[in-house]
């Protein structure tokens, strides 16, 4: 989202419908239908022209908003076709999106009188005297700023084939006459980069949601829905576009600051475990009082935004509802923090880019400052389960960074306990807009990770990231039937591929063996006697045992002489090390396990113990032979309680 200047500017440029507006009386308010665009401009009036009425070239004041950062010599904008209602001053008090506009995406040539528009093509009459309206790639309009009352500066006839064929990628907007015939055609060109996402941008959709009773808004939004396999149900990846690209349900996909449109592409699809996902990119809706992009995330949208969502998944039955995701760009990043705060157990994860903190709009009388991401105690107040990665440019000067990095360091506080894999990156890029390129490029596997501000590498992508998170883990996590996930592993003399590398690791996470203060296991050093009764008893399920004043090891050694699992010993042999032989004794006593095999399967032994073992798969010795009488190391222990860990055993 970007902040406007100190006196926020419109340029005001289309034409009242006959019969649909009234133009009031001088005493009361007056609706007029104008395209409109807010400029980041220094002057205080903005000229506008009304078609039907007279050249309204007189100067309608806009009254004055927020600072954007004193930039006023940037010009980007969100433009769209407005009705504003002016006081008898001729101020603009509020702005709506009137009925009878017409929203698409892909412009064709007009030819004999008529025109195609759509991705699907369909064809329209034009009017007589129809006119192109046609924009920049912001949506602003080509005018000149020192004489917007000459509509001949940015009008052009409709049947000019090469304007719109220099806009067949672009979105529009088209009023209809009462016959159906297109009376004004307004084009928002599209930039260059934005055109590779056409072919994905035609497998979208666009509807709208319901009015909601209480604000009176509706949410147009354009989806995609993947080609549905039989008992197969389907993620969904909830889109929020930022500050500049909501002029058109179809502005919220295709432009190349904001490439949802990837989402479509195989590419993207395959990467989800389900093989596809659904998309659904909600349009701000219409303004209420004088924001100062018009089409604005808020507050007051947050029920009508949900109220389209729930229709949408209604409608659709093959979405995983356990697997709802939603992520947004500034300020559609800020909005992803007002609706998880909402629902925060809706949905499976978060994923806010460069998220707005808050922003100041003017409303009369006075100045309100709305904040999108929460205080530190709201945040760990609401969405302590909720798994949330938060992307922001380190450097951002749009969207400081520093109340995510707030919200996000007291949520890592409290999830690294419970379980949540919540997460904050803060890029090295200082720009605001990182979305493009590095958190959507970052959704597929091959792709450049993305690198936090110490060039370091994120551990996944999010797509891997979202695949992981559910729900229902988020709800169980906070009711306590969802136990947080295992640590990790970190030996310095363990790593991944080693023989022993599962046992070991499944073991220290389950709390059953654990290593030395120098960060080692030291898996090839011999077994004592002390570690083997404590791992053969919490394997076995026995509880833990408190050490004596003289070994760590004594209770454990005073339950095995009271389960006579073993005879004769004492603390000083707690340290030795043991034999194969006496740890095979001393597991199948403790697993009360007993032999049915009739020929021992080893050629150096045929005690009944180790056939027990061996039985119950827990044993499978080394080329034929045990080796009763030789020692054992610590990662072939290590092996056996991984096997007595994961048996079916009634062992108390």
């Amino acid at each position: 989202m970007k902040k406007v200047s100190k006196i926020l500017t419109f340029a005001l440029v289309l034409t009242l419908l006959a019969g649909l507006l009234a133009v009031g009386a001088s005493a009361a308010d007056t609706e007029k239908l104008v395209v409109l665009t807010a400029m980041n401009a220094s002057w205080t009036e903005a000229r506008g022209f009304i078609e039907g009425v007279e050249a309204y070239n007189t100067a309608i004041k806009i009254l004055p908003t927020h600072d954007y950062h004193g930039r006023a010599a940037n010009a980007e904008a969100t433009t769209t076709v407005y009705t504003a209602t002016l006081n008898a001053a001729g101020e603009i008090t509020s702005l709506r999106i009137p009925d009878g506009i017409v929203y698409g995406y892909g412009v064709n040539p007009a030819s004999g009188g008529k025109i195609k528009l759509g991705i699907d093509g369909k064809e329209y009459t034009l009017a007589a005297g129809s006119e192109t309206w046609v924009g920049n790639k912001y949506g602003g309009l080509l005018v000149d700023t020192h004489d917007q009352g000459d509509a001949t500066k940015y009008t052009r006839p409709i049947v000019d084939a090469a304007t719109l064929t220099a806009n067949a990628y672009a979105s529009y907007g088209a009023i209809l006459n009462a016959a159906g015939e297109i009376t004004k055609l307004f084009i928002f060109s599209p930039s260059a980069a934005a055109i590779p996402l056409f072919d994905e941008v035609k497998k979208f959709q666009t509807a709208e949601g319901s009015v909601d009773a209480e604000t009176g808004l509706k949410t147009a939004y354009a989806y995609y829905a993947p080609a549905e396999k039989a008992d197969t149900k389907y993620p969904l990846v909830v889109w929020l576009h930022g500050g500049r690209s909501g002029a058109t349900p179809w502005s919220s996909i295709a432009d190349a600051t904001n490439p949802i449109a990837k989402f479509a592409s195989t590419a993207y699809q395959e990467q989800f475990t389900a093989g596809g996902a659904y998309v659904f990119a909600p349009q701000a809706p219409e303004s209420i009082g004088l924001e100062p992009y018009g089409r604005f995330w808020s507050e007051e949208t947050v029920a009508s935004v949900y109220l389209a969502l729930d229709e949408f998944i209604a409608a659709n039955p093959g979405i995983d509802t356990d697997k709802i995701y939603i992520g947004g760009a500034s300020m559609g990043g800020g909005m992803t923090w007002l609706l998880v705060q909402e629902r925060p157990d809706f949905f499976a994860a978060a994923f806010p880019v460069s998220g707005y903190p808050q922003t100041e709009t003017l409303t009369t009388p006075k100045t309100v400052i709305r904040t999108y991401v929460p205080d530190p105690d709201v945040a760990v107040e609401k969405l302590a389960y909720l798994p949330i990665w938060a992307i922001h440019g380190a450097g951002d000067f749009v969207a400081a960074p520093a109340r995510t990095t707030a919200a996000l360091n007291a949520l890592l506080e409290v999830t690294k306990d419970n379980g949540t894999d919540t997460r904050l990156t803060l890029v090295s890029d200082n720009s605001h807009a990182i979305w493009a390129s590095t958190a959507l490029s970052n959704m597929l596997k091959g792709n450049a990770p993305i690198q936090d501000k110490d060039k370091k590498d994120v551990e996944s992508t999010l797509i891997e990231w979202l695949n992981g998170q559910s729900a229902s883990a988020n709800i169980g996590r906070a009711d306590g039937t969802v136990e947080p996930p295992k640590p990790a592993v970190t030996f310095t003399d363990v790593a991944e591929g080693q023989w022993f590398y599962q046992y070991i690791t499944s073991l220290v996470a389950d709390g059953i063996v654990n290593g030395f203060e120098d960060n080692t296991f030291r898996p090839d050093a011999n077994a004592d006697l002390g570690q083997l009764l404590k791992l053969v008893l919490l394997a076995a399920k026995y509880d833990a045992q408190t050490g004596t004043d003289t070994h760590w090891a004594g209770g454990y050694l005073a339950k095995a002489l009271e389960d006579e699992l073993l005879v004769g010993k004492t603390e000083a042999d707690l340290d030795l090390p043991i034999d194969r032989l006496t740890v095979a004794q001393i597991a199948a006593k403790a697993l009360k396990l007993e032999t049915t095999l009739t020929e021992s399967p080893f050629t150096d032994t045929d005690d009944a113990s180790v056939l027990a073992l061996a039985e119950a798969g827990i044993v499978t010795g080394d080329q034929g032979k045990y080796n009763p009488e030789g020692s054992i190391t610590r990662a072939e222990l290590s092996a056996i309680i991984y096997r007595i860990a994961n048996l079916d055993t009634d062992a108390e």
